[in-house]
């Protein structure tokens, strides 16, 4: 399903289906649209530990 289906008219003879609709996005247009959001703030320090050399000698 790519997109909602139609809206019905409503007749003169009552509905006997389920009266529930779904209005929200579908599946191929939730995965089609991007996600947007903020990048998070951070700051990349080095770690203490790894600061000494590493020599073979």
């Amino acid at each position: 399903l790519m997109s909602p289906e139609p809206v019905k008219k409503v007749g003169l003879l009552p509905h006997l289906g389920s009266r529930f609709r779904y209005s929200g996005r579908t599946h191929y247009e939730t995965k089609k649209t991007p996600i947007e959001r903020q990048p998070p703030q951070f700051e990349r320090s080095l770690s203490g530990r790894r600061i000494t050399s590493r020599s073979m000698d």
